[in-house]
């Protein structure tokens, strides 16, 4: 037999099972359970009041245009409260990461599909407690391209938001019934980070057309927010704006919930941002203190009236200074806020045509190395989106090619509180693969719910809480988590511990 021939069979042999496998998905139900695949969505809640948390898990969809499973599970026994489908979620680059929020006894999703080479999104309510779908809406402004990116529930209010490269645009809900009460569409002005949500009010982050607005959708204000970065104060939102009087020509301003701006002359230089630093490259904020990455890789420090500039050893440098993670998307949250004096920061270099990355521990009160790693080689790299945060701690994964570890560091004291590995009861997790997109361990910092945070590998669906490490199932087999302070240490050197 030629090989143009065996060809050729190959071929029809491959159009036969795919014709086979289309007519059978065409003609055939779609069992729940193949629903499973993937996992859109994982959101923790309160749905019967028990003492346990449950959780709200939303799966992919099995077929193109076809619907999602989502199920709601009781947390004490890991039964099924309730079933419904809704519009298909679609399969994430990360599993899990859908938008969708929980608040007031409802559920809210944004599905995202594509048919045809067309992107399609809607929005779906549905009643906490029982599973009942109470209304949902297909109807996406253009520059939106299809779909909702992000959508949060604050009071009676749901809010909904999308930017792309054509402009961005914000809706808002009566949340229980679907009456829309407002909407903002800009078709041609394009966002580089999303909105900032505060208690009754939204900041839309633009140098040119900031915006503020309470929920009811009366603008309140205008700021040029240069850079994008808006960060959380409380009630209030700090932010650089250009200002020809400053060496640096810019300064920061703060707007409160009322619309009222100020210059902030708490960090000395009356505001000015110090020489070096450019609101265009990350910085990072919180009272009294103000961190940025200057162009050389070197971190930029003010503390009061006192600057600090700081080179890390050995010609590492790095390139932001606070990793807000993809998944953090969801929270309609664009902040860079410092949550202590201590930082986490990935630094690298290229040695020998090799790239070396490295963990270090910066004192951001003296612009000082409190703790650094031994360099990792290329190969299992230390990268950004290995540092999480949640509730008031940073979860730092260690880049490892079989094995899937975690450092969690208090930020107020520069000290590892804890070093646990991650194991499956079959086959191997590991967070290497955090390099990718397809990841095979995926944690949920933003959904720390009642002292658990969730987390999903493959088919598996746990929570764990940090406090003594106990571990819950909800979907698959269950995880373990064990002590690994002393093959970290293997890896990284010495770890500074305590609380």
């Amino acid at each position: 037999m030629n090989r143009r021939l065996q060809w050729g069979m190959a071929i029809g042999a491959s159009l036969m099972v795919a014709m086979s496998f289309w007519w059978w998905t065409q003609d055939e139900p779609i069992d729940p359970a193949l629903q499973r695949a993937h996992l859109a969505l994982v959101l923790p809640a309160d749905i019967d009041s028990g003492e346990t948390v449950d959780a709200v898990l939303v799966y992919a969809r099995h077929t193109e245009d076809g619907t999602s499973l989502v199920e709601a599970i009781r947390g004490e026994d890991q039964s099924t409260l309730w079933q419904v489908e809704v519009p298909g979620m679609g399969v994430g680059a990360t599993q899990g990461s859908r938008a969708g929020a929980v608040g007031s006894g409802l559920i809210a999703l944004a599905s995202r599909r594509t048919q045809d080479s067309t992107v399609h999104g809607t929005i779906t309510v549905l009643d906490m407690y029982t599973g009942e779908v109470l209304w949902s809406d297909e109807d996406v402004p253009s520059p939106c391209r299809g779909f909702w990116t992000q959508i949060r529930l604050q009071g009676e209010i749901l809010l909904a938001f999308c930017r792309s490269d054509v402009g961005y645009a914000l809706r808002s809900y009566q949340a229980r019934s679907g009456e829309r009460i407002w909407e903002d569409i800009r078709p041609d002005e394009v966002l580089e980070m999303g909105p900032v949500l505060l208690p009754g009010v939204v900041y839309i982050p633009h140098p040119v057309y900031g915006r503020q607005y309470r929920l009811d959708g009366k603008a309140n204000g205008t700021f040029q927010a240069v850079g994008r970065q808006v960060f959380d104060a409380g009630d209030q939102v700090i932010y650089a704006v250009r200002d020809e009087d400053c060496a640096t020509r810019y300064r920061f301003e703060r707007m409160n919930r009322v619309g009222q701006t100020e210059r902030l002359n708490t960090l000395g230089l009356d505001g000015c941002l110090p020489e070096g630093l450019n609101p265009v490259r990350p910085l990072g904020w919180s009272e009294g203190l103000m961190v940025g990455v200057d162009e050389q890789g070197a971190l930029i420090g003010m503390v009061g009236e006192q600057a600090w500039r700081l080179e890390f050893p050995e010609g590492f440098q790095h390139r932001g200074i606070y990793y807000e993670h993809k998944r953090q998307m969801p929270e309609l949250s664009a902040l860079h806020s410092l949550k202590g004096p201590f930082h986490p920061f990935i630094v690298r270099k290229t040695e020998a045509d090799q790239e070396l990355t490295r963990l270090v521990i910066v004192d951001l009160r003296t612009g000082s190395v409190s703790w650094q790693s031994e360099p990792v080689v290329d190969g299992q790299l230390w990268l950004s989106r290995h540092i999480l945060q949640a509730a008031d701690r940073f979860w730092i994964l260690v880049p490892e090619l079989d094995r899937a570890r975690l450092l969690l560091l208090n930020p107020q004291t520069g000290l590892f509180t804890d070093a646990v590995e991650l194991k499956a009861e079959r086959g191997a997790m590991n967070s290497r693969v955090l390099a990718h997109h397809l990841f095979e361990l995926h944690l949920y910092p933003e959904r720390f719910f009642q002292g658990e945070f969730f987390g999903s590998a493959r088919d598996q669906v746990f929570s764990i809480r940090p406090e003594d490490w106990s571990v819950r199932a909800y979907r698959g087999e269950p995880i373990t988590v064990e002590m690994a302070w002393k093959s970290i240490e293997q890896l990284l050197g010495e770890l500074p511990r305590g609380r």
